[in-house]
């Protein structure tokens, strides 16, 4: 990470000793590191002490400012700005949980990394802490009491546009935090697009001039009647130490439309799974189960026979799951797939990318697109290409989003029936 100590120390070599100015070696960074309890004393008169005096509904107003004045910090300073801080509070006996968590809080945050440490460690340290006095609370309620923060936690942020994901305690804890704040600070929805763009430059390096038109497909129920989306979620859930069995891109989707921010947090919950599981494993498993249409399997075998004619899948689905599955079918030299990946610096694949990358293609690369779709987050691409083609597949399987948007948005299409 750009501001760990050891990048940011700065050595001055051959100082002379006669100077009378005293060494000062600064530290700067991009980020502003705040402790949320260092906050309150701040700001309220008398400190904590006197804070823990207050009634509730005043506290409440203090913790509102606390945030506010934290904004302005960042504000002022220019700085991508980190807090520590809590959710809630419940001590044992109590019967109903303490939220500390403001309506300011839910308007100023962009993002939440929640550490989820194992309570018995968490016990220990508590006890350890001789500097706060700290409620008593068994484990049973320490557990309780983290899983209510996650789940209350992704619900406001889910409502709210706020990235969220759990981060669970491993070795490389540290290092995966940074790693998560890196790319939050750097993210973008206009660098998604540059990426995108940047990728599919590279994959037609090759075959630059030599290509006419470029076949662009998406994949679940193109290639094939299975949602491997569906599929992939289905299979974590089997899994027997996986906690979250709420949440899942549907629910996302459902909650927040199509949004770039949307995809994001979907790429957050499938990082979430890569964290403590075997990814790849998933991703071969997912990929296993999936049969592809035979015929277009044959389609994309003969197509690609044509040196002037290019195969590209553009998936909002997993790169990982599809590349497993064009291998397998001996095809990979010639068929290349541009899905979301899970590695900070690549991109996510939205609506709005898959009608960038058909444009790209006719502009930049002069190539004649003939694109390949099912549903909503194929309209912007079907409508951008020179050709557009709405698979109609099985109508237990098929999506339903597009029976009336082609008829309307649609001037040029045709329709191709997808079957085993």
């Amino acid at each position: 990470m750009s501001t760990s100590l050891p990048d940011l120390l700065i050595i001055a070599p051959n100082i002379s000793i006669h100077t009378t100015k005293p060494v000062v070696i600064g530290i700067y960074g991009k980020y502003l590191f705040i402790e949320g309890f260092e906050v309150i004393p701040k700001i309220v008169p008398g400190g904590l002490a006197k804070f823990q005096t207050l009634k509730e509904e005043e506290k409440k107003v203090y913790r509102s400012n606390a945030i506010d004045h934290v904004a302005k910090d960042g504000e002022i300073s220019g700085r991508t700005t980190i807090l520590t801080g809590h959710y809630m509070f419940w001590a044992d006996g109590a019967e109903e949980k303490k939220p500390v968590w403001t309506l300011r809080d839910q308007a100023t945050f962009t993002h939440i990394i929640y550490l989820s440490i194992p309570v018995d460690l968490l016990l220990a340290r508590r006890k350890a802490d001789l500097e706060w006095t700290r409620s008593k609370v068994s484990v049973e309620n320490l557990h309780k009491w983290q899983e209510t923060e996650k789940s209350d936690l992704r619900r406001i942020c889910g409502e709210n546009g706020i990235l969220f994901t759990v981060l669970p305690f491993t070795v490389d804890v540290s290092k995966r935090a940074a790693e998560l704040a890196e790319c939050f600070d750097s993210h973008t929805e206009t660098g998604n697009f540059l990426l995108a763009e940047q990728k599919l430059d590279n994959i037609l390096k090759g075959v630059e001039g030599k290509l006419e038109k470029m076949l662009v497909i998406d994949a679940d129920r193109i290639l094939s009647a299975t949602d491997t989306g569906h599929l992939f979620w289905e299979h974590v859930r089997s899994l027997p130490n996986f906690s979250n069995r709420q949440t899942s891109p549907k629910t996302i989707f459902s909650t927040s439309g199509y949004s770039h921010t949307a995809f994001r947090q979907v790429a957050l919950l499938y990082g979430e799974v890569s964290a403590s599981h075997d990814f790849d494993s998933i991703c071969h498993a997912v990929a296993n189960a999936t049969d592809l249409y035979s015929g277009i399997i044959s389609l994309l075998k003969s197509v690609t026979r044509a040196s002037h004619v290019g195969v590209f899948i553009v998936t909002c689905g997993l790169s990982q799951v599809w590349e497993h599955i064009i291998a397998r079918e001996g095809i990979s030299d010639t068929v290349k797939v541009l899905g979301s990946e899970l590695s900070q610096d690549a991109c996510i694949v939205t609506l709005a990318v898959k009608t960038a990358v058909v444009s790209r293609l006719q502009r930049c690369h002069r190539l004649e697109v003939w694109a390949f779709g099912d549903s909503v987050l194929d309209l912007g691409m079907l409508v951008k290409a020179d050709h557009a083609i709405v698979v109609v597949g099985d109508v237990e399987s098929r999506s339903k989003t597009m029976d009336v948007p082609w008829r309307s948005q649609l001037t040029r299409v045709s329709f191709m029936l997808g079957k085993p």
